[in-house]
């Protein structure tokens, strides 16, 4: 009995061992919300007294965007990896398939502590954007991922992204929630 306790004791110490190496890819699902800054209506005000008031519709326009996508990241080292991204920003409204917009985004990774649980990291890339134009955006955020189950090979993750736009255009703000294994 002691010999078979000491057996698995030591197959789990290895295993544990070999999860830690470096290097590990991580692929990932995410859905959120991408809320674009939109042009500031005339109707508001910075000063002391209130803005006009705009007239009541009977259906509130929405400025929301939403965005979903697929992602996969490789560690190269202790702390830092590279990754690529696909995905969609989704208007809230109007024609939703000819208005959603595409991204690619080769991005580079940064790990704080990826042997715990809690996985903080920032990022940071080059974005793509395409729909019937192509666009340059750089890309900069942040995010979590916290790791599940015994071996701690799947997870949930939570980021926030900004995207800039090189010469003109939007700049989109991504919260993403996703679902993520190693």
């Amino acid at each position: 009995m002691k010999t078979l306790l000491l057996s698995c004791f030591l197959i789990y110490c290895e295993l544990a061992q070999g999860q830690s190496d470096v290097p590990y890819t991580r692929e990932y699902v995410y859905l959120g919300a991408a809320p674009g800054t939109a042009p500031i209506p005339p109707s508001t005000s910075f000063g002391f007294l209130p803005g006009t008031q705009p007239p009541i519709v009977s259906v509130p326009p929405t400025n929301n965007w939403y965005t979903g996508g697929v992602g996969l990241e490789r560690l190269l080292a202790a702390h830092v990896g590279v990754g690529l991204d696909l995905g969609g920003i989704v208007p809230g409204q109007g024609k939703i398939l000819s208005n959603t917009v595409g991204s690619f985004s080769p991005n580079v990774y940064f790990h704080w502590e990826f042997k715990s649980a809690f996985d903080v990291f920032g990022t940071g890339g080059y974005s793509l954007l395409f729909q019937s134009f192509t666009a340059n955006y750089y890309n900069f955020g942040g995010g979590l991922n916290y790791w599940l189950g015994i071996n701690q090979t799947h997870g949930l993750m939570v980021e926030y992204r900004r995207l800039n736009p090189i010469d003109t255009g939007r700049t989109y703000n991504e919260i993403r929630f996703g679902y993520t294994v190693r």
